[in-house]
């Protein structure tokens, strides 16, 4: 026989949004199951199932891996690919305009 436990984690709202709660509650309360029950088993199945284990361990640090602040190297090498696409953006404004001109002299 398990021990039983005194404290129960919370739904990370961070990492399940309304939408998907909604749907949570509204397949709970269309087959009369309980919350904490359908979650309980999904989450027993994951615990015991090395494959979905190891799934849902990579998709966690992914999820907290992208809400980390950006390093300072990396805010660098995001202000230089910006400073690059600036440029290449206003190339493409530069070409269009020079088309356009000649379109205009043709006319």
């Amino acid at each position: 026989m398990s021990e039983p436990i005194l404290t129960y984690p919370a739904i990370a709202s961070r990492a399940l949004p309304i939408e998907d709660l909604r749907l949570l509650r509204n397949i709970c309360d269309e087959h009369k199951f309980s919350y904490g029950v359908f979650c309980a088993l999904i989450i027993k199945d994951v615990l015991h199932s090395q494959q979905l284990l190891d799934t849902y361990i990579r998709m966690t640090q992914q999820f907290e891996d992208d809400r980390k602040p950006a390093t300072i190297e990396k805010m660098k090498v995001l202000r230089e690919q910006l400073r690059q696409q600036e440029e290449e953006l206003e190339s493409l404004r530069a070409f269009k305009r020079a088309a356009q001109n000649s379109f205009e002299s043709v006319l």
